[in-house]
């Protein structure tokens, strides 16, 4: 691994200076809390500063070339890692992507994704990809990809993932080739070809049998419909079948984006997963109205597998309206989620927080309230005060 991503960069510098000047920036965001406890502890607790994201980027793009690169750290270990990616377009209506974009590349991110709570996320607010909520080694309530198979999730976070594909370059191993076509205006088709893995290892480079690496592959499509919104569809291929080394069913995603009034956008999606045992639905909308904003989310899981093997139906809904007024934005992320099979099992949260531009950074500071049973919480409510900080150069 540390080889080809190692010739990645070098080939990135040398796309840089062949076809453009390569831009240099990055960012630090660091949070803290100024007190914190729960209905257990016995005395407020303080401090405990997170560096929760750094990362210094160099990218460079020409007419038909560019890519970046990014050394970065994050989760407080201070450990160093990167990756870089490079993408050319010999002719208008082909592109080819080599390395690892983990900013999730034809992933369904309208409302669900990152841009949900944005860069508040790790430090003030409470979100799916933080270990309150996600714990990606285990320990959640439920698992609902192969792919990511020790994905423990919260029944909070259900609002947000189900019915959601986060894109090649998302996952942990997801580098590789992305070959996109462009026939005709509006209509994207992607081959993203993962070509990472680890059953075998040849001079330091993890490899696969070429049927694991290619039976891997995610095939998506993206429709643009003038005046009315986009319709992608994801083939989602899991390789081969372990119990007897047939073809394992693909898991499917489908959105459908609706940006056909001014300001206002609605997402419908479905996802099934894991043999088709998983079905999964998600309901977005955001409203833009002048200083006002609304993002919600709601999602459906149905025979959803839990860790102890049993199904259960999952529920849950996330809202995130916010104010403008000038000098600061006020925001209001809350929500919970319910497994309806056992109705004593429900997660909730309640996060305001405010937002504060500040020449080159930006100020975040806010309330955490919340209890998830669904990791082992119980009647257990959690609060924080958390204060952040993001700088950009």
């Amino acid at each position: 691994m540390k080889k080809i991503i190692v010739t990645l960069a070098v080939l990135a510098l040398i796309a840089g200076a062949a076809f453009a000047q390569p831009s240099v920036g990055g960012n630090l965001k660091i949070s803290t809390n100024l007190l914190a406890g729960s209905t257990e502890t016995e005395e407020p607790m303080a401090g405990g500063a997170t560096i929760w994201d750094a990362y210094t980027n160099i990218v460079w793009s020409g007419t038909n070339a560019g890519g970046m690169m990014r050394l970065w750290t994050k989760n407080n270990e201070w450990q160093p890692d990167f990756f870089t990616f490079w993408w050319w377009k010999p002719i208008e209506q082909i592109r080819i992507q080599l390395g690892k974009n983990r900013d999730g590349d034809f992933g369904h991110a309208q409302i669900a994704g990152w841009s949900f709570n944005g860069e508040a996320q790790g430090g003030v607010a409470l979100d799916k990809d933080r270990d309150k909520f996600t714990n990606y080694s285990g320990g959640g309530y439920y698992t609902s990809d192969k792919r990511y198979s020790n994905a423990g999730e919260s029944l909070a976070t259900i609002a947000r993932t189900a019915a959601w594909w986060g894109g090649f370059g998302a996952g942990g191993d997801d580098i590789g080739i992305a070959l996109s076509y462009f026939p005709m205006p509006g209509f994207e088709m992607d081959i993203c070809i993962p070509m990472a893995g680890a059953s075998s290892d040849a001079g330091g480079i993890p490899q696969l049998t070429a049927a694991e690496t290619y039976l891997k592959s995610d095939i998506n499509f993206n429709i643009a419909i003038p005046d009315i919104g986009n319709l992608r569809f994801v083939v989602d291929c899991m390789g081969k079948d372990p119990a007897d080394d047939s073809v394992a069913t693909p898991n499917l995603h489908a959105a459908f984006y609706i940006n056909a009034v001014d300001g206002m956008g609605i997402e419908i999606g479905a996802g099934f997963k894991n043999d088709f045992e998983t079905i999964e639905f998600g309901l977005g909308y955001r409203l833009i109205a002048e200083a006002l904003t609304l993002k919600a989310r709601a999602g459906f899981v149905a025979k959803g597998k839990l860790l102890d093997g049993s199904d259960a139906s999952l529920f849950s809904i996330g809202i995130l309206p916010a104010y403008n007024f000038g000098k600061l934005v006020a925001l209001f992320n809350a929500g919970f989620g319910i497994d309806l099979n056992n109705t004593e099992m429900m997660d909730w949260f309640v996060n305001p927080y405010i937002s504060v531009p500040a020449n080159s950074g930006r100020f975040y500071g806010g309330l955490k309230v919340y209890n998830i049973k669904s990791k082992g919480d119980e009647d257990v409510i959690s609060w924080a005060i958390p204060i952040g900080w993001n700088v950009y150069f």
